[in-house]
């Protein structure tokens, strides 16, 4: 199966609050996605850094991130997701974590 992990997390493990050993502890041995989206978010991050040196720490985590396989998103995903965060939501969970 595998593991689309959020940008939130990926930037939690640029700045120290989380080591990759705290992902790995979570995805194991299975295959660690990344989505078109969060390639997106980060490449916008590292642009709009005013500091040429967060800049360049940015620009070498999202070069190091894009060695992991990209999770295409289609239509089908979308429609997949909504129905996840709609059964989250229902059973009490809040839609902004969805890894509880």
């Amino acid at each position: 199966m595998g593991f689309l992990i959020d940008t939130c997390v990926w930037i939690e493990v640029e700045q120290g609050v989380l080591a990759p050993a705290d992902v790995a502890s979570v995805t194991g041995s299975e295959q660690v996605f990344l989505s078109p989206v969060t390639l997106a978010e980060l490449k916008f991050g590292a642009e709009i850094a005013k500091d040429p040196d967060v800049r360049q720490k940015r620009l070498a985590a999202l070069h190091r991130l894009q060695r992991k396989p990209l999770l295409m998103i289609d239509a089908a995903t979308g429609i997949t997701f909504g129905e996840l965060v709609a059964g989250l939501k229902m059973k009490g969970k809040g839609h902004r974590r969805r890894v509880q």
